[in-house]
């Protein structure tokens, strides 16, 4: 079964339970190690990481640089142990000292701030963490780590390096010890609280560890880990990162999401239409990104558009209310943000909201935009699904090294596809809504499910399988009557399949959606193709969900009646077989608090779900007619019977009930983070040896993780003590003032050269040019100029 397209939520029940800081910790290092390429040789990382860049880095003061960094030691705690703290000063001292002086007048746009005890809490639930060292715009005056441009993390030793036993000549790759998890942990939750903080195409961290340095970086598809840099003994991959890291597309940062509303009159536009929306109940109680430092303006940003149809060229403004409605958690797959924003007019006309969804989509599949008008068909739009304004890819180039994720380059090295390949995109919605949960009363909720699943059949009549019903892809109409009367509505038809596309067969028996929500059969037949039924079960456990989360109720559970919301860890966790006893036995006993017309609904709802999860030997006993019943006529008969019977409860009295986050986890197992990562370097080890078509170098430096079967599982971190011997440390040259050429075939590192004596300066030390060349095509040789020496020379993809 392919589960590449297999949307996992990494909070285990769906905002259910308050995740644990280890436990989120852990889950951030699982799901790195799916999506790692690397360790690489740094030359390689830095080309692939900073593409054609041209800048002179200045060695006369290559003999500072080198005696900074050299004062960059741990202190001995009382215990006798090395502490780390001793070190965060004198790194900070050397990167400000090289960013001001590397390239001659021309320093470098960054500062270093130390914020290992600045551990602001994030809103909404976060967790009070830091990295040692933020690096910032050299102008900003916002310390707030998680919006930095990166982040350094800085250990005592070697020995925390999760790498530093990993050498390409090993025939056996070692397994990480408990320490070195420890660090791929922490530095992978930095990551992720960093793409929830910002707007980012990718992020750079640099990871310290005693006398070594790796590199790191972040996208939307793979993870990328240099090899080490010995940067006391020679600095030159350091200084060259930090060039290209200053230089190159903002660090990262989507600076097409991230333009600041300064004007008065459009401050004054977003106040005003916040409180509009508020009143509306399409935005919640605004709650600032991060406590003390953000306010409503700050956290709204412009947007610009194209023209659906582009005749001059000039794109439409919009400006987002406040910050965004829905930000992904993971860093890697769609990365998707949502935004409520509202168009500038410049005639003052007025205009409606809009939403604008910012994901990374795969290359290879329908737009989201071409799914929905094959929806529509020839009408133009469709009963109960949203409608589109338009959507766009934000790079038209389709090897662009800031809007295109890396997995296009990483596979060409791999020589086969492992990687997504993504491309940055945004849709535009003209209909707008009111999450599920904020519903004025059930009947309006289950009104809104009804023409939700209306819209799903006019989808299927027209070839489109939604495949991904969950509790975020339906919403209340927030204006009915510009839905054709809808009360809901379906979005998000990214993961649909429709007619016309290519492997059907493929296609269809791919494990997709949210799995809470999706159909237990998918579960217990892994190769069956996902069928109509399938999504239609999905609505019903998207029902069962908003009711015992949302309502007074109760069910009886070995005797005793339990509230509703105690059942939802129960019902909804990652073990389908506890969601088919729950419709298969205890549904019928589900109660809604003076609401019958609601609980006979889900009760009857529940008999057309169970007749497909019969046991052999009941299954006997019926006739052909009586089993596998999920279809839209027969739910949408019962729900019409609900919505037309007495005994809803008055609007007034039937408002949501508020969740409260449950304080205890349910044991579930965790996958093994070191066997992934020595599973990766074994596999990708093997791939190399058998690729002859990639490069001999990229082959020998690199390795990576590809996902072919379900998860493994296991109920522990599985910890292995070191067995394989230690690389012996390069030797420091401290006392040396000469510059050591770096160790890479074929090509130069930074190097003493001797420069032509002029009269004047005879006697004087001589002066060396270091030139990062452009990257050049392939075979061919940038010239040197003299008293020039060119570092290394990049590839072009």
């Amino acid at each position: 079964m392919n589960l590449n397209r297999w949307r996992i939520r990494r909070d285990a029940f769906f905002g259910t339970v308050k995740e644990s800081h280890s436990n989120h910790r852990i889950l951030a290092g699982t799901e790195a190690t799916e999506h790692l390429y690397g360790p690489v040789d740094v030359y390689e990382f830095l080309d692939d990481s900073f593409p054609e860049f041209d800048v002179s880095v200045r060695s006369t003061v290559f003999k500072e640089f080198k005696k900074r960094l050299r004062e960059v030691k741990p202190s001995v705690k009382p215990s006798g142990g090395p502490s780390e703290k001793a070190m965060y000063a004198s790194i900070v001292d050397a990167l400000n000292y090289i960013c001001e002086n590397a390239v001659k007048n021309e320093p470098l746009p960054l500062q270093f701030h130390v914020s290992a005890n600045e551990r602001k809490q994030e809103s909404k639930g976060g967790y009070r963490i830091a990295p040692d060292i933020a690096v910032l715009p050299s102008s900003s005056t916002d310390t707030y780590w998680a919006r930095s441009l990166g982040f350094i993390e800085v250990k005592a030793t070697e020995n925390e390096d999760p790498f530093r036993r990993y050498r390409p000549d090993l025939k056996n790759t070692p397994t990480m010890n408990q320490a070195e998890v420890d660090s791929w942990n922490q530095l992978q939750e930095y990551a992720v609280v960093s793409f929830r903080a910002a707007p980012r195409c990718f992020l750079f961290a640099v990871g310290v560890f005693g006398n070594v340095a790796r590199l790191f970086r972040w996208d939307r598809s793979s993870m990328l880990v240099s090899g080490p840099i010995r940067y006391k003994t020679d600095p030159t991959p350091l200084i060259e990162f930090l060039v290209g890291f200053a230089s190159h597309a903002r660090s990262g940062i989507d600076e097409s999401v991230r333009m600041p509303i300064t004007g008065p009159a459009e401050r004054k536009l977003v106040k005003e239409k916040y409180q509009e929306a508020f009143t509306s109940r399409l935005l919640p109680k605004y709650e600032p990104l991060h406590k003390g430092y953000n306010d409503l303006v700050v956290d709204s940003t412009f947007i610009d558009i194209p023209h659906a149809e582009p005749a001059d060229g000039v794109a439409d403004r919009f400006v987002t209310i406040g910050p965004p409605l829905f930000c992904a958690n993971s860093i890697f797959g769609r990365g998707t943000r949502v935004w409520l924003a509202q168009k500038l007019c410049e005639d003052r006309e007025e205009a409606g909201f809009v939403v604008v969804k910012d994901y990374w989509r795969d290359r290879e599949r329908w737009t989201e935009g071409n799914i929905y008008r094959a929806i529509y068909g020839a009408s133009g739009r469709a009963f109960g699904v949203a409608r589109l304004y338009h959507d766009y890819d934000v790079t038209a180039d389709p090897r662009d090294r800031v809007h295109v994720a890396s997995g296009w380059m990483v596979n060409e090295k791999l020589g086969e596809v492992v990687f997504k390949d993504l491309v940055h995109h945004r849709c535009i919605l003209l209909s707008v809504g009111i999450p599920l949960w904020r519903f004025k009363s059930t009947r309006q909720l289950l009104h809104a499910i009804r023409d939700a699943l209306k819209g799903h059949q006019n989808m299927c009549k027209n070839g489109v399988l939604h495949r991904d019903i969950s509790v975020n892809n339906i919403l209340i109409s927030a204006d009915p009557g510009a839905e054709n009367e809808a009360v809901g509505f379906l979005i998000d038809p990214e993961l649909a399949f429709a007619d016309g596309m290519k492997d059907k067969d493929g296609e269809l028996r791919n494990l997709t959606g949210t799995y809470q929500f999706t159909a237990v059969k998918r579960f217990q037949e892994l190769n069956c193709e996902h069928l109509t039924w399938h999504d239609i079960e999905s609505f019903f456990w998207v029902l069962v969900y908003v009711i015992l989360r949302h309502t007074i109720c109760e069910i009886l559970h070995d005797g005793l009646k339990i509230k509703g919301y105690q059942c939802v860890p129960a019902v909804f966790t990652d073990v389908p077989g506890d969601r088919q006893l729950f419709v298969t036995d205890k549904v019928q006993s589900l109660e809604v608090e003076n609401n019958t017309p609601l609980s006979q609904c889900i009760q009857e709802f529940a008999l057309l779900v169970a007749s497909h999860y019969l046991s052999p030997h009941v299954r006997e006993r019926y006739a052909a007619d009586e089993l596998n019943l999920l279809t839209h006529q027969r739910v949408l008969a019962i729900f019409d019977k609900a919505l037309n019977a007495d005994g809803w409860p008055a609007e007034e009295d039937d408002g949501p009930v508020p969740f409260t986050i449950l304080e205890t986890h349910t044991v579930r197992s965790k996958r093994s983070i070191a066997e992934n990562i020595h599973n990766a370097v074994a596999e990708n080890s093997k791939q190399r040896k058998q690729n002859s078509t990639a490069s001999k170098r990229t082959l020998a430096n690199a390795f990576g993780l590809r996902e072919r079967h379900p998860p493994r599982r296991s109920k522990r971190i599985h910890i292995e003590d070191a067995k394989e011997p230690e690389p012996a440390p390069a030797p420091e040259s401290a006392d040396k003032d000469d510059i050591k050429p770096s160790k890479r075939p074929g090509r130069g590192g930074l190097s003493k050269v001797k420069s032509e004596p002029k009269a004047k300066n005879i006697g004087k030390a001589s002066s060396t040019r270091i030139t990062r060349s452009r990257a050049s095509c392939k075979g061919s040789k940038a010239a040197a100029s003299p008293g020039d020496h060119r570092t290394r020379s990049g590839k072009r993809y």
